[in-house]
C-alpha cells in the first residue's frame, strides 16, 4: 500500500536526491542472493525494472503520463536521474561480484501499448533504453534478458532491429504480442521465451495449462534460434500449485518425445 509517493507535484522533483545504492534495501537483498549464488556455484545476475517503471514508482503512472504531454522536460529530467542511478547501481554489483558472465534482466510493462503510443515510446523510452545498454556494454556486460510484458506490436522494430543486443540475448514475449511476427523478426541470433498467459496459468484449469504448454512446445521447439517455454510474465502469487505442476509436467512429457 502506497500512502505517499516521493513525487506528488512538479516542485517535489527539486527536492529529490538519489540515494547511495549501497544504502538501499534492494541492494542488500540482491547482494545476499548473489552471495548465495557464488557459494552454490550458480550464475550471477539480477533483475532491473525499466527506467520508465522506476520513475512511475516515484510519481505514479497517472502523473507521469500527464507530464509526458504537459511537462515533458520533467519526465526527461527524471529519466536522466534514474539512468545515472541505475548505471551506478549495476556498476557496484559488478565491482563486488565481477563482470564475467554477469547477466542483467529487464522487463518493460509500462512501455507497452496501449499505455504508451509509439510516438511516446520513441521520445521517452527508446533513447534511454539504448543509452543504458550502451553503458552496460562499456562496463563489460554481455548477457541480457529482455521481457516485453504486454503488447509491443507497434514497437517491434526497435526491439528486433534498433536495440540489437548481443546474440544469445533472451527475449520473453507476452501472449498479447504477435508472437509469430516477433520471433520471425528476431531471427536465429536470439532465443525466444514465452508465451503462456499468466492469466491462464493463474485462473485456468490444470488441463488447460497442460494442453496450452504442450501446444507451444509442439509449435516452436524446432525454432532455429531456440525456444524456452515459459509464462509470459511473473507468476501471480495466487497461482494454484496444481497449475504450476501441470506446466512442469507438460514440459517434462514433451522432453520424453
Amino acid at each position: 500500500i502506497i500512502t505517499k509517493r516521493p513525487i506528488e507535484n512538479i516542485h517535489d522533483i527539486d527536492a529529490l536526491n538519489p540515494p547511495d545504492p549501497r544504502q538501499s534495501f534492494s541492494f542488500a537483498q540482491n547482494s545476499q542472493f548473489l552471495n548465495l549464488c557464488v557459494q552454490h556455484g550458480f550464475g550471477l545476475g539480477f533483475y532491473v525494472s525499466s527506467l520508465l517503471e522506476r520513475i512511475v514508482h516515484l510519481a505514479g503512472v497517472e502523473l507521469v503520463l500527464k507530464w509526458m504531454i504537459k511537462q515533458p522536460q520533467a519526465v526527461h529530467y527524471l529519466l536522466e536521474m534514474v539512468l545515472s542511478y541505475t548505471v551506478r547501481e549495476i556498476e557496484l554489483y559488478l565491482d563486488t561480484f565481477g563482470r564475467k558472465g554477469f547477466g542483467i534482466s529487464f522487463a518493460y510493462s509500462f512501455e507497452s501499448q496501449p499505455l504508451l503510443s509509439p510516438k511516446q515510446f520513441e521520445v521517452f523510452c527508446a533513447p534511454y533504453i539504448l543509452r543504458l545498454h550502451q553503458e552496460l556494454y562499456r562496463l563489460g556486460v554481455r548477457s541480457f534478458s529482455e521481457s516485453l510484458c504486454g503488447c509491443h506490436d507497434q514497437t517491434l522494430s526497435f526491439w528486433c532491429r534498433e536495440l540489437a543486443p548481443p546474440p544469445g540475448t533472451v527475449f520473453t514475449l507476452d501472449h498479447l504480442t504477435d508472437f509469430d511476427r516477433a520471433e520471425s523478426l528476431l531471427g536465429d541470433d536470439y532465443p525466444v521465451s514465452g508465451n503462456l498467459s499468466t492469466i491462464l496459468l493463474s485462473e485456468g484449469t490444470p488441463q488447460q495449462v497442460y494442453d496450452t504448454t504442450r501446444g507451444l512446445i509442439a509449435k516452436y521447439h524446432q525454432r532455429p534460434g531456440g525456444f524456452i517455454v515459459a509464462p509470459d510474465s511473473g507468476i501471480p502469487f495466487h497461482t494454484p500449485e496444481q497449475n504450476i505442476f501441470a506446466f512442469l509436467a507438460a514440459a517434462a512429457d514433451a522432453a520424453k518425445k
